[in-house]
């Protein structure tokens, strides 16, 4: 974060709460360790401060399973002057490199939640597609974590069907289900270009909310644009009345060059326990 406002947590959780944010997911390591730890800690206090919640992400490849479990147990018990992270992100995909299997993954799961009995922690799986219940182990690892916060990225889908057919799924489970939104660009994946406009985005966290979300997040913080934090912010997440889209006409005001690169989303509602 040295790179963003010099580094200075104080602004940048003033930034998060002038967004009208409740969480931050920051990113605290991955294939290289936890490279990032020490860096992500050090805005707690000033989130806590904020009543910002602080949630630790971390991409276990299953190399070395009993490493990634001592790794996210050493996340958890990370303090910074008396606080510690709200709850524990695992990032649970297959990406180049990693070891993802239902034997591995369930393994990690079943040992961090022995070994952290008392902790929040939340699966982040892939969005389950046709593709994605072809491998991914859903069955071995879901039910080893509080919540899940699938990666519902629509690329050149409808955003409300896809994180429906994502929630609907998973609710087999019991868990709260707290989709990840997409506020980047999909192109060089098979997507349009640029990042989703904002009627996509509303329909996303209209259709997470209808469905029980107790709040949503996006990736990520650093590709968001002006017109995708003003949707984040506009969007009031009641559990009353569902709101109607903003005026596209309103002012944004968003600072973006206060923004870290190692926050990885955003989330404008807690997640659950």
């Amino acid at each position: 974060m040295a790179k963003v406002a010099g580094g200075d947590v104080e602004r940048i959780a003033a930034h998060a709460s002038m967004q009208g944010l409740s969480h931050i997911f920051v990113r605290v390591g991955g294939l290289r360790g936890l490279d990032t730890l020490s860096e992500a800690a050090a805005i707690l206090p000033a989130a806590h401060a904020r009543g910002i919640k602080v949630i630790a992400w971390y991409f276990p490849y299953f190399k070395d399973v009993d490493a990634d479990v001592a790794r996210s147990v050493r996340t958890i018990e990370t303090t910074v002057d008396g606080h510690s992270f709200d709850g524990f992100a695992a990032d649970i995909e297959s990406a180049n490199g990693s070891k993802l299997s239902a034997q591995t993954a369930g393994a990690y799961s079943r040992a961090l939640r022995a070994r952290a009995p008392s902790a929040y922690l939340i699966a982040v799986p892939p969005r389950p597609t046709k593709h994605a219940l072809g491998y991914f182990p859903y069955d071995a690892t879901m039910p080893h974590y509080d919540a899940i916060a699938p990666m519902v990225y629509w690329s050149r889908f409808d955003p409300a069907e896809s994180v429906a057919s994502a929630m609907q799924f998973l609710s087999k489970y019991g868990k709260p289900v707290a989709p990840i939104g997409q506020t980047y660009d999909m192109g060089d994946e098979g997507g349009p270009r640029g990042n989703p406009p904002p009627h996509q985005i509303w329909a996303f966290m209209k259709e997470s909310q209808r469905l029980g979300a107790p709040g949503v997040s996006f990736w990520s913080w650093q590709h968001a644009t002006s017109p995708d934090w003003w949707t984040i912010r506009s969007y009031e997440w009641t559990t009353t009345a569902l709101p109607a889209p903003p005026e596209p006409s309103l002012p944004c005001r968003v600072f973006l060059e206060m923004v870290p690169s190692r926050l990885a989303n955003v989330c404008p509602s807690r997640p659950g326990r």
